[in-house]
């Protein structure tokens, strides 16, 4: 039961024990009827009949939902919606003549989600009021400045909606008050003082709102609060002294997602009735105190998304069933025992807690009632397969970035779970067909091998995997058939036979780019070409035949690079469509008007294609641009979009400076506008995106001046990408902070200096610091100890060692290095000869000498450029199999092998000769053969 469902239950048993023989009245008075009747007719829909019984000429005190005491007079009004089935709820609006209702004690009007309007000013003319609930519906606006004269108000919920502006100071007045719960709208402004006047709080929750400043003196005279809750707003600085005060009563405190700094106070140590603490994603710094031992009745503890570290504290509990310590700069170096023998923990996350042991040794508690397990970015050995098939209640099991080795194809798990991510490990063996029975996977950058089972996950859940491949359903309903056939004579050239399975009359399940699941239904589209190859594209249209799959949650038709037409009218026809990626095409005119129909979709990628025009007002709310190149007149309607969790306006002609909306973009995740035409500065609002943004793409702009040093405090950021722009200056030195960057990419700028040592970064994957005025002089060991970096490019960075002093991590997983225009010495052969994945290796324009004849390379090369260099010998016949080679202005001789490469590949050497070259001469192969 709710806190707000119990109090409403009180004064029911209240209202009982007042009447007890009178349980309601036989006649109902004038003006409550009148008052009610014009309440019903400003509701617009009532699909449960709530109101059915409100009929002119009856007891209004018979009417459902109302309740008449000692007279015939209406105290109360109680129409609770349906939170979960908004679809059953009340949607309308609240009429201001509910204010002849004078005799009214009680409004209960929550949760029915679709009643719009400001507040109700009706409520301060209710001299009687008691308990206020309009919580959970769409109401909007300020907050009256007379909120005050609800002197009599004891409980009052209005959170879930989207009230706006300050927190009233006449709320100072509301003294009787014991439950304030204003959590969930978009509150702005400091908590003012008068707060400190209730003095029978019980109840505090302003969560989930932009209050900002520091968090005021104001809770010593709250002697009896139990409940404080201000997470996720944003709040500064240090908790105030008077929040020791409610040790004797508090029982819960949540501060989470704001900006508080500074060491959690040792006052926190004496709240020994506190079952719910939650700290995270802040900024507390320092050790936690050892005093925490005296928490005995803690059951949830989360001090995750920190800057604590060293040790934790080995508390005297065995009450926790929620425990989150991660990122934060813990050493644990094992899961401590005392994590280990709590009896009922359900949820457990260690991610980057400096674990380093082996899941064999690992001896939890019996039986295991585990439902979320986070261990990602420790150092983690061992086998899954015990744990996995001992608890049966999983629902969600992370451990990405560890050293987990074991056969994958030997793994069982309770059929409970719902998510695995054990991507960037050890991992070998086949993929199970029982992963099929997922919600989420992610098995990237292991090594596993294999054909894969029939499941619904995207590629990317298995990128770098280097030998999988997938495998449909077994059967394929007629109109899904009906619908790709279709798809597929609409396409005039098909150069890499990309639809060759298409074949009438067997299993569209099996066809290339076709997922069915669960059964006989098709339910992803995946048919993308290769940017690297030339063939793989699509000539023609897309056919509005793939209506007919009517199950079809993504459609994927990426990089085709040849398919024209206008925007895919089918789209709005197939209802349980959520992903639809069609970028890299050739798809032009306006975007539809009603696009913003497609309020089911999760993402929607269209970019490297024609479209022109206006951005639909069914899209973005507030005035539009005439044109898109305009973005200024962008700033009211994209900013008005604050619960915007991607934002990609990448790739078009947007131009001038980046406008400074960014602030009410609270859960703004990923924020892409590369290659574009912006200019000048970032917009100080984009540092208000620290706790949530994850991926930020500036890169192809022309943006100037230094890097922000706002951007340190990103530290949920994974991937940075600031390359092709004029920034000038150093890197800032506290971008050691960003201990989650997997991608960062500042190439091709005017940065200069030292750059920071990110020693604290161990999950580094892609780095690029090309064409800048760095002096890195050699290359630093936290860029090459990271276990899963695949793109390392160091061009023009100013490095002078020798490739026979470069000693790589004891893994090779590059995919592409690039070291050119530098100053490098010795050869490279050790590397090209045993990095497996090894697609692209650069080190152009340096001082490498070595015999380019007893080179060998790894299958896997297609791009070699080693010209500008001192390198001797002939070229080996092995060239031939790659797809891009330049040796030009070495030292090489001797007869070219049979190649595809033109003579610029080849061009300034001492004396090759052969096709595409000059011919060689019968004299010059004798002196070469006697060389």
């Amino acid at each position: 039961m709710t806190s707000c469902s119990f109090t409403l239950f009180i004064f029911a048993v209240i209202i009982f024990l007042q009447s007890l023989s009178s349980t309601g009245a036989t006649t109902c008075h004038p003006d409550d009827e009148a008052g009610l009747l014009a309440f019903k007719s400003g509701i617009t829909q009532d699909p449960s009949g709530m109101l059915s019984s409100w009929t002119k000429n009856t007891s209004c005190c018979s009417w459902k939902g109302i309740t008449c005491l000692n007279s015939d007079r209406v105290t109360n009004l109680d129409l609770v919606g349906f939170l979960k089935k908004p679809e059953r709820s009340l949607s309308g609006t609240l009429s201001p003549s509910l204010a002849k209702l004078q005799h009214l004690n009680v409004v209960s009007l929550g949760d029915h989600g679709n009643i719009t309007g400001s507040f109700p000013k009706f409520l301060l003319k209710l001299p009687k009021l008691r308990y206020v609930d309009i919580q959970n519906n769409r109401l909007s606006g300020p907050l009256p400045t007379n909120i005050g004269v609800l002197n009599t108000l004891e409980q009052f919920f209005l959170q879930g909606n989207k009230f706006t502006g300050p927190i009233p100071n006449s709320i100072s007045n509301l003294t009787r008050l014991s439950y304030l719960i204003f959590g969930g709208n978009l509150l702005t402004g400091t908590i003012p003082l008068g707060l400190a006047n209730l003095k029978l709080m019980q109840h505090l929750a302003l969560g989930d709102n932009r209050l900002s400043g520091t968090v005021p003196e104001i809770f010593e005279s709250m002697t009896l609060l139990k409940f404080l809750d201000l997470s996720r707003n944003g709040f500064s600085g240090k908790l105030p002294l008077s929040i020791a005060s409610l040790a004797p009563t508090l029982l819960a405190l949540k501060l989470s997602q704001n900006n508080l700094s500074g060491a959690i106070p040792d006052y926190i140590s004496r709240f020994n009735r506190l079952e719910k603490l939650d700290l995270s994603k802040n900024r507390f710094s320092g050790v936690v105190p050892k005093g925490f031992v005296n928490l005995t009745n803690i059951n949830n503890l989360d001090l995750s998304h920190n800057l604590l570290t060293n040790q934790f504290p080995e508390l005297n509990v065995n009450t926790i069933e929620y425990l989150d310590l991660s990122y934060n700069q813990f050493q644990l170096e094992t899961i401590p025992q005392w994590v280990t023998s709590l009896p009922s923990l359900f949820l457990l996350k260690l991610a980057k807690c400096g674990i380093k042991m082996s899941l064999d040794d690992w001896k939890p508690a019996e039986p295991l009632y585990y439902h979320y397990i986070d261990l990602s970015k420790n150092e983690i050995s061992g086998s899954l397969e015990r744990f996995l098939n001992q608890t049966w209640y999983l629902l969600e099991f992370r451990a990405a970035g560890n050293k987990l080795q074991f056969d994958m194809g030997n793994l069982k798990f309770a059929r409970t779970l719902k998510t695995l991510d054990l991507s960037r490990n050890l991992v070998f063996g086949m993929v199970p067909a029982m992963v099929a029975g997922l919600q989420r996977l992610n098995l990237s950058q292991n090594h596993l091998c294999g054909k894969l089972p029939a499941t619904k996950f995207p590629a990317s859940a298995i990128i770098f995997l280097r030998c999988l491949c997938f495998t449909g359903a077994a059967t394929c309903h007629p109109d899904d058939e009906a619908g790709l056939l279709g798809f597929k004579s609409s396409i005039t050239k098909d150069p890499s036979d990309i639809l060759s399975s298409w074949k009438k009359g067997t299993n569209c399940c099996f066809w290339r780019g076709i997922i069915c699941f669960p059964r006989d239904r098709v339910t992803q589209l995946n048919v993308n070409g290769d940017v690297y190859l030339g063939l793989t594209f699509l000539s023609g249209t897309i056919s509005p035949m793939l209506a007919k799959l009517q199950h079809l949650e993504g459609i994927y038709l990426t990089s085709l690079r040849k398919i024209a037409g206008p925007f895919p009218q089918f789209l709005f026809r197939l209802p349980k469509l959520k992903y639809v990626s069609i970028q890299g095409n050739l798809l032009s005119g306006p975007l539809p008007a009603n696009i913003g129909e497609l309020s089911q979709l999760k993402t929607l990628v269209i970019e490297g294609n024609l479209f022109t025009g206006q951005i639909p007002s069914s899209l973005l709310s507030g005035p539009l641009p005439a044109n898109i190149g305009e973005l200024s007149r962008l700033e009211n309607s994209i900013s008005n979009l604050t619960r915007l969790s991607w934002l990609n306006l990448s790739n078009n002609r947007l131009s001038g400076t980046i406008p400074n909306i960014f602030k009410s973009m609270i859960e703004l995740q990923s924020l892409d506008l590369s290659r574009n035409k912006f200019s000048g500065k970032l917009p100080p609002s984009i540092a208000s995106l620290s706790l949530t943004l994850t991926i930020l793409n500036l890169g192809q702009n022309n943006l100037s001046g230094t890097i922000p040093n706002y951007l340190s405090r990103f530290e949920a950021l994974s991937t940075l990408v600031l390359s092709k722009n004029h920034y000038s200056g150093f890197v800032p030195m506290s971008f050691t902070n960003l201990t989650n960057i997997t991608i960062l990419d500042l190439s091709h700028n005017h940065l200069t200096g030292a750059f920071p040592v990110l020693n604290s970064i161990d999950g580094i994957e892609s780095l690029d610091l090309s064409y800048n005025k760095f002096h890195l002089k050699t290359i630093p060991k936290w860029m090459i100890s990271s276990p899963f970096i695949y793109s390392l490019k160091l061009a023009k960075c100013g490095i002078n060692i020798s490739l026979d002093d470069w000693k790589l991590a004891g893994t090779y997983y590059y995919d592409f290095i690039d070291l050119s225009e530098n100053e490098i010495s010795g050869s490279p052969a050790r590397f090209l000869n045993q990095m497996k994945y090894l697609k692209d290796f650069r080190a152009a324009g340096n001082k490498l000498r070595f015999d380019l004849g007893k080179l060998t390379f790894v299958e896997r090369l297609e791009t070699l450029d080693l010209s500008r260099n001192l390198i001797f010998g002939k070229v080996p016949a092995t060239v031939a199999g790659l797809k891009t080679l330049n040796v030009s202005q070495n030292h090489l001789c001797g007869k070219l092998p049979a190649t595809k490469f033109p003579a610029s590949a080849f061009a300034g050497n001492d004396c090759l000769c052969g096709s595409p070259l000059s011919p060689c001469r019968v004299l010059m192969s004798q002196q070469l053969v006697k060389q």
